[in-house]
């Protein structure tokens, strides 16, 4: 019978070991080290804001902020409609940054307007450095009067 054994990579102790079955088969990097050392980190996080109740609600700035160690940056795009379901198909604008070197309040462009009830922003966290990533622990967006 075949086993899996935890061990206990600082001192080389053996913590456990458990029995898998006739011939186990593993499909990917179940220990995650490929992932940690060959693959650079990226994840994203989508999140929607909710303008005025009436009226068009213009979007001014976006902000994203965390911890963004060195070579390790924060890019976002967003995308506007009137109402939630027209959201979910509304085109996706280019991605701006990355951040740093540039500088947050993200200011959105006006020839790349944001106009409607509804702004979802994507933040993209990626890093050229396969021991660090960069956390994103506020974000948020403001509106104003129309330009």
């Amino acid at each position: 019978v075949s086993t899996a054994t935890k061990i206990d990579t600082a001192t080389g102790a053996i913590l456990g070991e458990y029995p898998t079955g006739v011939a186990p088969y593993t499909y990917s990097d179940m220990t995650g080290f490929a992932l940690k050392t060959v693959v650079a980190p990226v994840g994203t996080y989508t999140h929607v804001f909710r303008g005025w109740d009436a009226g068009a609600t213009y979007w001014q700035a976006i902000n994203a902020t965390g911890f963004v160690p060195a070579k390790t940056y924060i890019d976002l795009r967003y995308r506007t409609a009137a109402t939630e379901e027209a959201l979910t198909t509304a085109l996706w604008g280019q991605w701006f940054g990355p951040f740093p070197p540039e500088v947050m309040p993200f200011q959105i462009p006006s020839w790349a307007p944001a106009t409607g009830r509804y702004l979802a922003v994507q933040v993209r966290l990626h890093s050229d450095d396969t021991t660090v990533s960069p956390q994103l622990e506020k974000l948020s967006a403001t509106a104003g009067d129309a330009p």
